[in-house]
């Protein structure tokens, strides 16, 4: 933590930085580097790719983008705003199905 003073327009998150950096003084908490590919926060904030995202879906526990097949049969009636393989274009193993 290289610069420990605060300005008026950073006053509101002077307690925040102050917790975090007591809690590394003392020894409680001990930030780690994580590499630009693994980076969760992506998901939110940038596009990606599916298979990016689809990995990154899977670390936080949300279920596929991509439908799993009922039976051998097509789904009929679907809704527009579901996303189908053939629109997607993407492999088995691209994305992860959780049943």
């Amino acid at each position: 933590m290289a610069n420990p003073v605060f300005h008026e327009r950073t006053k509101h998150i002077e307690l925040d930085c102050h917790i975090v950096r007591d809690a590394y003084k003392e020894g409680f908490i001990s930030p780690s580097h994580v590499r630009s590919a693994l980076q969760r926060a992506d998901l939110f904030t940038k596009v990606l790719s599916l298979k990016l995202l689809c990995s990154l879906l899977s670390k936080l526990g949300l279920v596929s983008l991509v439908p799993s097949p009922t039976c051998g049969g097509a789904i009929e009636n679907q809704s527009s705003t579901i996303v189908t393989e053939e629109k997607l274009k993407v492999e088995d193993d691209d994305c992860f199905d959780v049943g």
